[in-house]
């Protein structure tokens, strides 16, 4: 998430942090939630789902901010998909 502290960014500072403990909803082609997973204290998260094309969204709850892009995976078989999702915290 970025980013992570107001104001101006200042040398040695992370510009962004883990989103954590947030829920990441996995949706197939048609939109419906198949899968979901919290993120860990490094904003990271797995689950195991069959080979396809994949929307990810972090779960807001109908939050204003954060405001997070959703992306698009494709998981082969046996293969692991990494994504980065980008999530702006409204901070300035």
């Amino acid at each position: 998430m970025s980013p992570a502290r107001p104001g101006p960014q200042r040398a040695g500072e992370p510009d962004a942090v883990p989103y954590r403990g947030v829920m990441v909803q996995l949706r197939d082609v048609q939109g419906s939630v198949v899968a979901h997973a919290t993120t860990d204290a490094q904003g990271q998260f797995t689950v195991a789902v069959p080979a396809g094309t994949y929307e990810i969204r972090v779960d807001v709850q109908r939050a204003v901010l954060p405001r997070c892009e959703a992306v698009e995976a494709t998981v082969r078989a046996n293969q692991i998909a990494r994504v980065a999702i980008i999530c702006d915290s409204g901070m300035r």
